[in-house]
């Protein structure tokens, strides 16, 4: 899916995540309220859900990476860093809505994607400002 420019790729991403994080948003919030009593919920949610968007992440940073010429020193926990810091957001969103973030979508996505390049692109040369 490389897009030529890594911000407009970074960008995409981002907000992707957090539509599918808003669509995911009832189920998230049975399996918070109800995934004790119901662990085999739980379970699959996390295996579907959560497992499925690390892999996907650790696939894309390793793949896009080596593109660029870049070796992480631990992929798996870069990926999962980036991902938390998403559904992090979601969450406070679904949980307190815009009172509790203060910080909009996009100012969100803007700054996920910057952080993303300063680790992935730190001298710019695969980035279009």
């Amino acid at each position: 899916m490389p897009l030529g420019d890594l911000r407009a790729e970074l960008t995409l991403i981002g907000r992707m995540a957090l539509d599918e994080l808003e669509r995911e948003r009832q189920l998230s919030r049975l399996v918070m309220r109800e995934g004790e009593r119901f662990p085999d919920l739980a379970e699959a949610f996390h295996a579907s859900i959560v497992e499925r968007g690390d892999r996907i992440a650790t696939a894309w940073l390793t793949s896009r990476s080596a593109e660029l010429g870049f070796e992480f020193e631990d992929v798996e926990a870069t990926a999962k860093v980036a991902v938390n810091a998403l559904v992090g957001y979601a969450l406070q969103q679904h949980m307190f809505g815009d009172r509790a973030t203060r910080i909009d979508r996009e100012r969100v996505v803007a700054a996920w994607t910057r952080l993303m390049i300063d680790h992935i692109d730190p001298d710019g040369r695969n980035t279009n400002s």
